[in-house]
């Protein structure tokens, strides 16, 4: 729980505060608030972190009215581009000067989920009606742009008081089955700022643990992504686990004792590596998901089940490649012949004059025709 001497004790749908706002961004959301009047608002993620006082690089404006036109102003006076979606109502300007950070903007809009797990139906709306279309509570907050009252925070679900009390906490009862992968986020927020999750919310997302099926594996995996880059990613990912996600993304999908341990030492590793080699390219998505699939004696599912894993997330199909030599290499019966055969499939091309050994539970490949060790 942290305690904050920025919040007011009694809840407040709105309050003018003291923000310690970091002056180049102070300027970027006057000059927005110049252009749009009262009609814009900083929302979302940006919010909580200035109260906070956490650093967050994003920039979202919700705009009551035409998002798109306001960006395309602010496009003209940064000289810079703007991407639009008209059939969303959104925009992303981008400036020309690359020392400015870009914004996204999003008419103030509503949602409505036809389906657990799908997209849901955008309509034009309220302020008010786009922050309770939102996951969380302290992520239901918007910043006042006008000049006139210009820091005002909005809070219309009790965010500033959730903040407070360090809670994760939904908007209705129906949030985890409408979109299961704030199953996902929950535990990543609760992680990243050391909050627990509501009460009230863990039947609710016992109930929607069934619901992950329905998601599409590039929204699981994407998920799964952005938890490998917190600093907790070890144990958000063991939280995640002991709830029965993972068994409901595909059923023989087990997670391994030492996971958190070795997702650490990977994480160190990678860190090691990016600090000290230089013009070195690392793939850290790759060897994060190769971590979670247990590879070598920690592997504990046969290869097909991990093979159909990354079919399920679309995963890069080198994954359950490299798995599969991880696992027939263990086999110290093989001939040479299959061991050609094995790292055919993977591209790599051994001469007939390769040397095999068996050393301490590893084989070692000496290709001297192609330089291969």
């Amino acid at each position: 729980m942290l305690s904050f001497s920025l919040f007011p004790t009694m809840f407040c749908i709105k309050r003018k505060m003291v923000l310690n706002i970091p002056e180049t961004l102070s300027d970027i959301l006057h000059e927005i608030g110049e252009i749009a009047g009262e009609n814009a608002y900083l929302v979302g993620g940006s919010v909580r972190d200035l109260l906070l006082e956490r650093k967050n690089i994003d920039i979202d404006i919700v705009v009551e009215g035409d998002a798109i036109s306001v960006a395309k102003q602010l496009q003209k006076r940064w000289k810079g581009t703007c991407q639009t979606h008209s059939q969303f109502g959104t925009a992303t300007v981008t400036p020309a000067n690359p020392d400015r950070p870009k914004v996204d903007f999003v008419t103030a809009r509503s949602e409505t989920y036809k389906k657990s797990g799908t997209l849901p139906k955008v309509e034009p709306g309220t302020l008010t009606e786009d922050l309770h279309r939102r996951d969380f509570s302290i992520n239901a907050l918007a910043m006042c742009l006008d000049n006139n009252a210009f820091g005002t925070i909005i809070d219309a679900t009790e965010g500033i008081e959730d903040l407070k009390n360090g809670i994760i906490r939904v908007l209705h009862t129906n949030s985890y089955d409408d979109d299961p992968t704030r199953i996902f986020r929950s535990y990543r927020y609760a992680g990243r700022y050391n909050f627990r999750i509501a009460d009230a919310d863990i039947p609710l997302i016992e109930k929607a643990i069934p619901l992950i099926s329905n998601l599409s594996g590039e929204r699981i995996r994407n998920e799964i992504d952005r938890i490998f880059l917190e600093d907790n990613a070890q144990q958000i990912i063991q939280d995640l686990a002991e709830v029965g996600v993972y068994e409901a993304i595909y059923p023989e999908w087990k997670i391994y004792p030492s996971l958190s341990c070795d997702l650490n030492i990977v994480k160190q590793a990678i860190a090691w590596a990016a600090e000290h080699i230089e013009d070195i390219s690392i793939q850290e998505e790759q060897l994060y998901w190769m971590t979670m699939f247990g590879l070598g004696n920690k592997q504990i599912i046969p290869t097909y089940y991990i093979e159909a894993i990354c079919f399920r997330l679309l995963l890069p199909h080198q994954l359950s490649r490299v798995t599969n030599v991880s696992q027939q290499l263990r086999n110290v019966e093989i001939s040479n012949n299959d061991i050609r055969s094995i790292f055919d499939k993977v591209d790599i091309k051994l001469s007939e004059n390769a040397i095999y050994e068996f050393q301490n539970g590893k084989w070692c490949i000496v290709d001297i025709d192609n330089k291969v060790t």
